[in-house]
């Protein structure tokens, strides 16, 4: 009895491109449509801002950078926190540091935690004066800034170490450490500049630096979000390219709204609610 063979059924590219998710548009989609939507809001760039990062900073008048009436919407610590986050950030990802999982050497990690051992005594000191207790010295704006980039600097590697050694699968990490001294030395005149900025009162830097601050801020966010979304979905150490991290990304995104949303809507409530001062 003869054997009937069956020709093969040829693949359709066109369906199995129709099959895969659009995360990468998805996402893209996200991204510029809810910057479009924050800018085109019938609101002062001023008021939009403070109203987006309320919930991560009390706001206060008096510890913040003004250009021409308008107020950055983190007071000057905060902006060196999360300027100096991105700005060292940038850094590390032009060094090539995108997949490094290796933790920095310990003289560099203790380095990183002087910094936030720095910040939080000038906090301590600034809050001493507000208490009107015995204090080392008079607290500044510029100093705020300078002990907020060194921890920014210290949360910006703690971040890329994270990302690194939770996303990728070990054989398509980086084996170089997340960063080194020369990364850190190369990133201090973006920082510095970046202080210079927000320390200048030049009326046509403030929406860039409003605008960077928001970023950096969602930036932060998302990258707390995105390890985490890959815990939850038990995917950790187990992407090999950007495109398969887009659905991931995109959960994350939405997260990191949602944080924000949640964080300042609670603020706002409190200080309704306790007649605490707003962002007025």
């Amino acid at each position: 009895m003869a054997t009937v063979v069956h020709p093969a059924i040829p693949r359709l590219p066109s369906l199995a491109r129709s099959r895969r998710a659009p995360w990468p548009a998805l996402l893209l989609a996200l991204a510029a449509g809810s910057l479009a939507a924050f800018l085109a809001a019938p609101w002062p760039l001023e008021a939009k801002s403070m109203a987006v990062l309320h919930g991560l900073c009390s706001q206060h008048p008096a510890y913040s950078f003004w250009f021409d009436g308008r107020r950055l919407p983190f007071e000057s610590r905060m902006t060196g926190i999360y300027g100096g986050c991105l700005c060292v950030q940038l850094t590390l990802l032009a060094r090539g540091r995108f997949r490094a999982a290796r933790p920095p050497a310990p003289a560099l990690l203790a380095a990183l935690a002087l910094g936030i051992v720095a910040m939080g005594l000038d906090g301590l000191n600034s809050t001493l004066v507000d208490l009107d207790a015995p204090h080392l010295y008079a607290p500044s704006n510029g100093l705020r800034y300078l002990t907020g980039a060194l921890c920014g600097a210290a949360l910006a590697v703690f971040l890329w170490l994270l990302l690194g050694a939770v996303l990728w699968r070990p054989d398509a990490r980086g084996e170089r450490p997340a960063a080194r001294w020369r990364d850190l030395a190369l990133a201090a005149p973006p920082v510095a500049l970046f202080g210079l900025a927000a320390a200048s009162g030049w009326a046509p830097l403030y929406a860039l630096l409003a605008l960077a601050l928001m970023l950096a801020a969602i930036l932060v966010l998302f990258e707390f979000a995105l390890p985490a979304v890959q815990l939850f979905r038990l995917r950790e150490r187990g992407a090999d390219s950007l495109s398969e991290l887009a659905g991931p990304a995109l959960a994350a995104l939405l997260l990191s709204y949602g944080a924000l949303l949640l964080l300042g809507g609670g603020r706002f409530a409190l200080e309704a609610a306790f007649h605490l001062h707003g962002i007025s």
